[in-house]
């Protein structure tokens, strides 16, 4: 009996690119400014013809409160929970707390070139969708040769 193993090595190798990337991404994000622990938000990224499409998860945050840039072909997404303070509230004391974290970052480099004077983001529960159209690539101009 005969068995088909299919290996495919460059599959594995941009598998572990993409987790070094997020290893080194996260471990030099820059720490919230309280002690508090910054949360790497889980990224989908989807190609079309002419855009990049990026959904990033990010609960409980107020858009307004959402900073992207695109630097250098790296997305750059910062965000922050602003901690809500009921009126009149007095001293109190967390009995269990696990919604620890109240910032958002992370980076991820793009996988061509876009036009980010283009993109666009939109929020919607919970979901951040940047779409960042495909840059123009410059097309080789013909040069006619002239004969004497």
């Amino acid at each position: 009996m005969y068995y088909r193993i299919n290996h495919y090595p460059v599959r594995e190798l941009v598998s572990m690119q993409d987790s070094m990337n997020r290893l080194f991404s996260n471990m030099f994000a820059p720490s919230a400014e309280d002690g508090t622990l910054v949360a790497s938000p889980a990224i989908d990224m989807k190609e079309s013809e002419n855009e990049l499409s990026v959904r990033v998860t990010l609960p409980g945050v107020d858009p307004k409160n959402v900073e992207l840039s695109v630097n250098e072909n790296v997305l750059s997404v910062r965000a922050s929970i602003e901690e809500e303070v009921e009126k009149g509230e007095t001293k109190s004391v967390f009995h269990l707390r696990e919604n620890t974290f109240t910032s958002y970052y992370r980076e991820i480099r793009l996988p061509f070139e876009v036009d980010a004077d283009k993109a666009e983001a939109d929020y919607k529960n919970g979901i951040l969708t940047i779409t960042l159209p495909k840059a123009e690539i410059v097309k080789p101009k013909s040069i006619q040769i002239r004969t004497k």
